[in-house]
């Protein structure tokens, strides 16, 4: 499979800008002279991925989501420990700091604990006794659990598709507990680890459970309009036709591709289409394709509609 590339090179200079290559795509598909409105489809649905692969190509690593995922547990296990520490809880509970949230998400206690952790380890009174650095760690520890929870890279593959989130004004101990055991299974999973718990080779991107790949999203676009073109006919993954229309959309769609004029690198390149094809077919990407058949259903009729009137 493809190198991962960057944002600047995913935005190239390959992008189609007189239309020429939609027009190319359209005719791997449907044959010569296609129709415009395929011409006009591929082009409106050229956005899609692009943005598709701009996101992906801002996506962390597998091996970085893997470590961070580790430093998010032991800061939790940090934060769960220490706010049962009477020692730590007393000075957390005082009462100049004002009343402690009873229902809060679990966004806003880690916060309401930094605050308080902050202030606490700031005071004369336990300064060089080393619950000042224990407060500065509690601190530093919720205010990395805050991020973490709100960073996409690591916060989607917390709740995979069988999970629940937990309520926003769950206890907080529960809640805290629930994100260490969802980012424990998401340290170990089969989409960042191997069954022996070492991270996945290979520089792909670390993928949430119900994401797909930018070439995935191509292959579904190249999929729906061959199938429409074809009697609803999808043909197997490895069909280089099919994969030809894929290079070229992807293409012009702003994916970087290299020139190719050996044969044999060819079939191999266009070989290369497959496991995205295989993806495309997911259940993730059920709706966009029942979109992408929407739209040409509907952009057919319509130039149907316009020939019946011109012919009446």
């Amino acid at each position: 499979m493809a190198k991962p590339m960057s944002l600047q090179n995913f935005i190239s200079s390959n992008a189609s800008k007189d239309g020429a290559g939609f027009a190319e795509t359209a005719r791997l598909i449907a044959g010569e002279n296609p129709p415009e409105w395929l011409v006009k489809h591929l082009q409106r649905w050229s956005p899609s991925v692009m943005l598709d692969g701009a996101v992906h190509a801002k996506q962390i690593g597998k091996a970085e989501a893997r470590a961070r995922l580790k430093k998010l547990i032991n800061a939790i296990e940090l934060v769960d420990r220490e706010i049962r520490a009477s020692d730590v809880l007393e000075l957390l509970l005082v009462e100049e700091l004002g009343a402690w949230p009873a229902t809060a998400s679990i966004d806003a206690v880690l916060r309401e604990i930094r605050r308080r952790a902050d202030i606490a380890s700031s005071r004369l009174t336990v300064l060089d006794t080393g619950l000042d650095e224990r407060l500065e760690k509690l601190a530093d520890a919720a205010g990395l659990v805050t991020r973490e929870l709100r960073e996409p890279a690591i916060s989607e593959f917390l709740c995979p598709e069988q999970r629940e989130p937990a309520p926003a004004n769950s206890e907080f101990g529960a809640a805290l507990v629930e994100t260490r055991r969802q980012a424990e299974a998401a340290l170990l999973s089969s989409y960042l680890a191997t069954k022996a718990g070492k991270t996945k080779a290979g520089a792909g991107r670390a993928l949430p459970p119900a994401a797909t790949s930018p070439r995935a999203f191509c292959a579904a676009v190249i999929f729906e309009a061959w199938a429409h073109f074809h009697d609803g006919d999808y043909p197997p993954a490895t069909n280089l036709q099919l994969a030809a229309a894929a290079e070229e959309y992807w293409r012009v769609c702003g994916g970087t591709t290299a020139p190719i004029s050996d044969r044999s690198i060819k079939t191999k390149t266009l070989s290369a289409w497959s496991p995205y094809f295989r993806e495309a077919s997911k259940h993730s990407l059920t709706i966009t394709r029942k979109e992408l058949r929407r739209h040409m259903i509907e952009s057919s009729a319509q130039i149907k509609l316009n020939f019946d009137a011109l012919a009446g």
